[in-house]
Order: C-alpha cells, then structure tokens, then sequence
C-alpha cells in the first residue's frame, strides 16, 4: 500500500515567506491555506499585510475586512486595515481601528507605536507622544517607538530632549544625522543642514548624512 504524503502546512510556509519579504509566493501559499483550511480570520490578516506591502491598498482593505467579518474581536486585523487606512490618506478611521486593536489587547507596543505615528503624521503631537510613551512603557527596547518619540519631541521643538533621546539610541554622528532630518521635516532647513555638516564632521563617511546635506542645499 502507497504511503499518503502528508499534506504541507501552508499557513506555516506563508508565514516564513512573508518574514523573508516574499509576498507573492506567501499569497500563494495563503490562497492554498483557505482551501484547506477554510475561512479563517488570521488568513485573511495575513494576506491583508502581503497586500498592504504590495501597495495593493483596495486588495489590503478588503482582506481585512473579511478578518474582522469573520472575527470582529481580530485585534491584529483592526491593526493591520488602520496602517493601510492611514497609508491611503483616511487618518480618522484609522484611529478608530487603533483603537479598537487596544480595547481588545491593550499589551501591544506595536499598536501603540502605530497610533502614534498616524497622530504624528496628522500633526496632533501630544497624542503622538503620550502613544509613544504608552509603547515604550510595554517595550522599554522597543528601538522605533524611541526614535518616533525623538522625531515628535524634535518637531515640537523640544530640542534638547529629541536630541537626549537620540544620544542614547545610536552613535554620535547619526544622533545628529537624524536631528537634522527632524529639522528638515520641520521645515527648518537652515538648522537641518548644520546638523548634517556636524555629523560628516564626525563620520565623514556617514552616507545619510552625505545624502542629506546634498538634499538639503538641493544638489541633484
């Protein structure tokens, strides 16, 4: 009698693909898992994100609409369509799907740090930085919640503070690096480029900052 091959695990072949950046193949191997499986929420997340990352937004959407239709409690679903809100230019409802993925896991730094930024991009500083707190109170290595909260203290002109805050996550040279892109997000182009020129003082070689200064006096 012939041996029945086991069958492979899909979800599990989806999720490797994924964290490798291999998006198509993962949908592959997504559509194969709802066969199999059937519909299920976390399925359905999943090829949300390789959407979201394929800039396919309306395909992103609607993927995760079908996880919270089929599990409204989804809180990584509520997550995952607030980003792709966000990145499609509708920073209200995002919010509210924010805030949803809260209300059901209110442990996710991620999540937190996610807000943040759609608060940061929206320009509402204190709530940007009150999410960033929040996430790094869950996370105190949480690396990018750090830097967001850096880039928000800089833009709200609190200097010293962002620059503290910098000092801390990465080399001197850099930490002025990024201070002058907090300036040069800010407007503040004269400032922006002192800080680059400070930082190639330091690191000559610095590539970001050789990049940013040539921006910045409008080199091509």
């Amino acid at each position: 009698m012939t041996q029945k091959r086991p069958e492979p695990n899909h979800l599990a072949l989806a999720k490797d693909m994924i964290s490798k950046g291999y998006h198509d193949i993962a949908l592959v191997q997504l559509e194969k898992a709802l066969a199999m499986r059937g519909e299920e929420a976390e399925i359905y997340h999943l090829m949300g994100c390789c959407h979201r990352e394929k800039k396919d937004y309306d395909k992103a959407k609607t993927c995760f609409g079908k996880a919270l239709t089929r599990e409204p409690d989804y809180a990584p679903a509520h997550n995952g369509l607030a980003m792709t809100l966000d990145l499609t230019g509708n920073p209200g409802a995002a919010q509210a799907h924010y805030r949803k993925a809260i209300e059901i896991n209110p442990a996710r730094p991620d999540v937190y740090n996610n807000m943040g930024f759609s608060h940061l991009c929206a320009g509402n500083l204190d709530l940007a930085q009150d999410c960033f707190t929040r996430a790094i109170a869950l996370d105190d290595t949480f690396f990018l919640a750090r830097h967001n909260l850096a880039i928000c203290l800089g833009v709200a002109g609190r200097e010293a503070e962002a620059m503290a805050l910098l000092s801390k996550l990465m080399k001197p040279a850099e930490a002025f690096n990024n201070m002058g892109a907090i300036h040069a997000l800010a407007h503040n182009t004269e400032k922006a480029a002192g800080f680059f020129e400070q930082a190639l003082a330091m690191d000559p070689t610095l590539s970001a900052a050789q990049k940013n200064i040539a921006a910045t006096k409008g080199a091509p």
